[in-house]
């Protein structure tokens, strides 16, 4: 079974925003009680080093289960409201703490810090109770939310798990910069059973030779230059916009709710052109195979299907415009 995902926009009212908002402070609460945590225990471990004691003899550093443990614990004292909130939200906050610890400790990355709600991007993880209708998405503990619009990904989506080819598995909710809420749905999809012998395609193949001056170029196997992607100089031209916006924002005073409206209008710009660029990323192989249509049918599958084309989720702008949805292979396993 492969694991991918599918991404929609949410269509929350006020009551509903309140509550994911309480949900991603859970979350955020969680993760800073894992910090404290594997914090005071790598204090101790340093400590008992500097007193000579051996290697072997020192405490362990904190893995996910241990936590789990711990939290489940103290749990009620610590986070007596704690029964409101999905107990997946919490759960994966103390393992992607105990992620990053173990990162820190095979030196790729620094030690975890705490989350403070104005640094932190809004969002949590359920995982039970999920369900997916035409037109809403229903959330552990949080019950059914609305999506903002339909498109072909989720109905796919839907047609799998009818026929049982495919499980949901977890769904993360997260507030874009534009002020909208997203929720990516992961799921497991049941292999397909091998067709037999591996065939070549009838049609002509071409490759994507990327870049930075110019995004890509395809060509077919002779060398012929079929077509060319500039570089997207969408963030370019809107920087004289952007400046102004971020120059609101510095001359506001902080906490005030001048600062957040213009906070708000600088993220909505920058969405809008990262929506922009990721739509001309798309563009070019979408228009290269209805260009190269009648010469063979293996044009659009070599392009898109075999992963020539980098995924959405791989290009520096990842948004997508407000209403639309992607699908995407998920980069999480075990989940």
């Amino acid at each position: 079974m492969g694991h991918s995902a599918v991404r929609v926009r949410l269509d929350v009212t006020d009551v509903q925003a309140g509550m994911l908002l309480r949900a991603a402070g859970a979350r955020r609460f969680a993760w800073n009680w894992a910090v404290a945590k594997i914090k005071t225990n790598a204090d101790q471990r340093a400590a008992e080093a500097t007193y000579g004691v051996e290697r072997a003899d020192r405490v362990r550093p904190l893995t996910f289960f241990t936590l789990a443990t711990l939290w489940t614990a103290e749990k009620p004292s610590a986070a007596p409201w704690s029964v409101e909130h999905s107990t997946w939200t919490f759960r994966y906050a103390l393992r992607e703490a105990a992620n990053a610890h173990a990162a820190f400790l095979a030196g790729r990355r620094r030690f975890p810090r705490f989350k403070a709600r104005r640094r932190d991007r809004a969002r949590f993880t359920v995982r039970d109770g999920l369900a997916l209708e035409v037109g809403r998405v229903r959330l552990a503990k949080y019950g059914w939310v609305r999506i903002a619009a339909a498109c072909q990904a989720q109905a796919k989506l839907r047609r799998l798990m009818r026929r049982g080819q495919a499980t949901l598995q977890h769904v993360t909710v997260t507030k874009h910069s534009d002020g909208h809420w997203y929720a990516t749905l992961t799921f497991d999809r049941a292999a397909r059973p091998g067709t037999g012998e591996h065939t070549a395609s009838a049609g002509p193949v071409v490759g994507v030779d990327r870049g930075v001056k110019t995004a890509a170029v395809v060509a077919s196997a002779n060398g012929q230059v079929t077509a060319i992607l500039p570089a997207s100089r969408v963030l370019r031209d809107r920087l004289r916009q952007l400046k102004h916006l971020q120059r609101a924002v510095s001359r506001s005073s902080k906490g005030s709710a001048t600062r957040r409206r213009a906070v708000a209008r600088l993220g909505r710009a920058h969405a809008r052109a990262a929506a922009v660029r990721a739509e001309a990323l798309h563009r070019c192989p979408r228009a290269s195979a209805r260009r190269r249509r009648g010469r063979g049918p293996s044009h659009r599958r070599t392009l898109c299907a075999t992963g020539t084309w980098p995924p959405r989720s791989e290009t520096r702008a990842g948004a997508k415009s407000p209403g639309s949805c992607s699908t995407r292979p998920s980069a999480t396993a075990g989940n």
